[in-house]
């Protein structure tokens, strides 16, 4: 119940993931194949956001080898705290 099996494997919190924008790689997944390539965390959050723009829906972001999967809802959160969307 509650959260999905993304977001419970997510053990990092918004902070912590802020301080690995620069680690690597990480692939972006919407749905069950890779929709971006293996790129820092940064990049992994500007490229879901620009396929989210244009009607993808982001299931999560992966840092290969899963050993890090960020769900929607958190990928959301950072996108607010890194300004790439306005809050609502």
């Amino acid at each position: 119940m509650g959260q999905s099996m993304t977001e419970e494997r997510s053990l990092k919190s918004d902070d912590d993931l802020i301080g690995l924008l620069e680690s690597g790689p990480w692939i972006v997944r919407a749905g069950p194949q890779p929709a971006a390539s293996r790129v820092s965390l940064r990049e992994a959050l500007q490229q879901a956001r620009a396929l989210s723009a244009q009607g993808l829906a982001i299931t999560h972001l992966e840092r290969v080898p899963g050993e890090i999967v960020i769900g929607a809802v958190q990928v959301f959160r950072l996108w607010q705290k890194l300004g790439m969307i306005n809050p609502r």
